[in-house]
């Protein structure tokens, strides 16, 4: 075959190997059963990656430091006695208790299969098990942004935005290089109170939140933005009940703790932090050796509350529509995250998956609208900010596991890593206050190149 007809040949192929694709989008879009079944196999093949990452041999996690020991504690007879746990004679476990129901509940499965003392067989099993939560971020996830387009995402598209949770380096980080596989249990939890607020059931929002305070403490950042636009808006009632619910879950999760073990869970869950010696990566990693690391290793908890309720309050006066039902909400959530990275005392790299997901959510609903180069080339610029946080947290594990090459520059790798944070956070707040403005002016735009095309 001459070398014209080659080319000709694969020009031809080209439209049919489209026209598979497009069947085969639509076939999903539209057949529910085939569907159902390709999602059932995709959430097999996930749980099992998870499962066969638990028996790579690896190093020691907070999983079996902290997450762990506290759960055989619990299926000893003793669950409100779980904050007993140290590593060494003083690190306690500082989470919340809710990740330790399902967990010990697989501690139970191992214990009967003759699993629990037999470490990669064990964590294959909590992988396992545990793989469910990322699923159910990104199914959440789905639901915020077809509820933010107007309509579900369907196809290919679906698996795309799905991917970009479940696979996210930082949750990987997080949950297999690190061990705190309460991540995604946290972020689902969050997302649904989110969805919850922006539906009217606010109180059903407010149980959901104190579910996600129950999981990881870093989420009681999130209620002062959730709280202060329902507060702006005047919404009483709504805000009465969020309270309340709020309050309730929170008291009723932590009572049984508190009465069983009063002085071991106030110490994990409050008292300990303010010993923490400053660990860097985050803006107070510069203020090494100066008076205000003092001040950081007592204060870094108000002053990321500080912060947050700060950032809060400037986006609702710059931003009068601002609302949760908004997509630029998203950005602010965002925002309060990266108020807890960059003003805590020490950063881990997880940290960065909760504005990872915020950010996300904003963004890939953007994709709708991109109809003119000028729109795609934002929403190009706009994919650096979630490649920005992936690369803020591989900085951070780098200097962690090559702490031995680097003793003397912590605040250097802090001052860096820092920067990095600090312009994605500054970029996100320059479009929460010009975002709408901007926005507008890329509508119209689009509209004169529709009017002026031929």
């Amino acid at each position: 075959m001459s070398a014209t007809a080659e080319v000709a040949a694969r020009r031809a192929s080209k439209p049919a190997r489209a026209g598979r694709f497009a069947r085969l989008n639509r076939a999903l879009t539209e057949r529910v059963r085939l569907r159902r079944g390709v999602n059932g196999l995709l959430t097999a093949l996930y749980m099992a990656i998870w499962a066969s990452c638990g028996l790579i041999p690896f190093n020691a996690t907070d999983l079996e430091a902290f997450f762990f020991p506290a759960a055989r504690i619990a299926l000893e007879g003793h669950p409100f006695g779980v904050y007993a746990v140290r590593l060494g004679e003083y690190y306690p476990n500082a989470n919340g208790p809710l990740s330790l129901v399902p967990l010990t509940a697989v501690g139970a499965l191992a214990q009967s299969l003759g699993w629990i003392d037999v470490l990669s067989l064990r964590r294959a099993l909590i992988f396992a098990v545990f793989a469910l939560f990322p699923l159910l971020l990104a199914r959440e996830g789905l639901h915020t942004i077809a509820r933010l387009n107007g309509k579900p995402l369907t196809g290919f598209a679906r698996y795309g935005v799905v991917a970009l949770f479940a696979f996210s380096p930082l949750l990987w980080q997080g949950m297999l290089g690190y061990g705190h596989i309460e991540l995604a249990i946290m972020l689902w939890l969050l997302l649904a109170g989110v969805n919850a607020l922006a539906g009217g059931h606010a109180g059903w929002a407010g149980a959901l939140l104190g579910l996600a305070l129950l999981t990881r403490s870093s989420a009681l950042v999130y209620v002062i933005p959730l709280l202060g636009v329902t507060l702006w808006r005047r919404r009483w009632g709504q805000a009465a009940r969020f309270i309340a619910l709020y309050a309730l879950v929170v008291a009723a999760g932590l009572a049984p703790f508190l009465l069983a073990d009063r002085q071991n869970t106030l110490f994990s869950l409050v008292g300990f932090r303010g010993e923490l010696p400053v660990g860097g990566y985050s803006i107070w990693g510069m203020a090494l050796g100066t008076p205000w690391e003092t001040f950081a290793k007592h204060y870094d908890s108000l002053v990321v509350l500080g912060a947050a309720l700060i950032v809060t309050l400037l986006a609702l006066l710059a931003r009068r529509d601002l609302d949760v039902t908004s997509r630029d909400f998203y950005v602010l959530l965002a925002l309060c995250g990266l108020c807890f990275a960059l003003f805590i005392k020490t950063v881990w790299p997880y940290y960065l998956f909760e504005p990872y997901v915020f950010v996300c959510v904003w963004w890939i609903p953007w994709l709708r609208e991109a109809r003119s180069q000028w729109s795609w080339l934002v929403w190009s610029l706009a994919m650096a900010l979630p490649l920005a946080l992936i690369a803020a947290g591989a900085l951070v594990d780098y200097r962690i596991y090559n702490a031995p090459a680097y003793t003397n520059d912590l605040a250097q790798w802090s001052r860096n890593v820092s920067l990095l944070m600090g312009t994605v956070a500054l970029l996100l707040l320059t479009w929460l206050v010009a975002g709408k403005r901007l926005g507008t002016r890329l509508a119209r735009y689009n509209q004169d190149e529709r009017v002026l095309a031929p």
